[in-house]
């Protein structure tokens, strides 16, 4: 009875990590130097859907991606247990089949975050953004301090 109800709630909980997922994403406010008025012509406008499309593709992507992660660790975990109660065949089986669900998930998930990340940089392009920035840091450690430069955005 307990390794069935632990099968139910993880499969509950990867069901319900696939359904957030399909759901179509809530695109964030564009950041100030994008936030322009969407009825402009020209590469602005254009810039600024496209922005905003790949950071809705990216929250599907990294959602997704995650969502096979949990189902991959699931699965494995199902998979050894299945192993220490020899008599529970079924065990075994689902997480064999949520090792596929979470391996499946990843490999889906991964290009849309991809395709999302790719989108935005072009946006960040077609206005003339740079698409690396560095910055000055200062971090204190045992024998005083650090200074350097950081890369912050890609």
């Amino acid at each position: 009875m307990r390794s069935s109800s632990w099968i139910r709630t993880v499969a509950l909980l990867t069901t319900l990590g696939v359904v957030l997922a399909a759901r179509p994403a809530l695109a964030a406010p564009p950041p100030p130097h994008l936030a322009l008025d969407l009825s402009l012509q020209g590469p602005v406008a254009e810039a600024t859907k496209l922005y905003l499309t790949g950071l809705a593709l990216k929250k599907v992507g990294i959602t997704v991606t995650i969502s096979g992660g949990i189902g991959l660790a699931a699965g494995v975990g199902l998979i050894v247990w299945g192993y220490q109660e020899p008599q529970s065949t079924a065990m075994k089986g689902g997480g064999w089949a949520l090792v596929g669900t979470g391996v499946l998930l990843g490999v889906i998930g991964i290009p849309i975050w991809m395709a999302g990340n790719s989108r935005i940089a072009r946006a960040k392009k077609t206005i003339g953004l740079p698409s690396f920035v560095m910055a000055p840091y200062v971090a204190p450690t045992a024998g005083g301090l650090v200074a350097g430069l950081a890369g912050v955005s890609f």
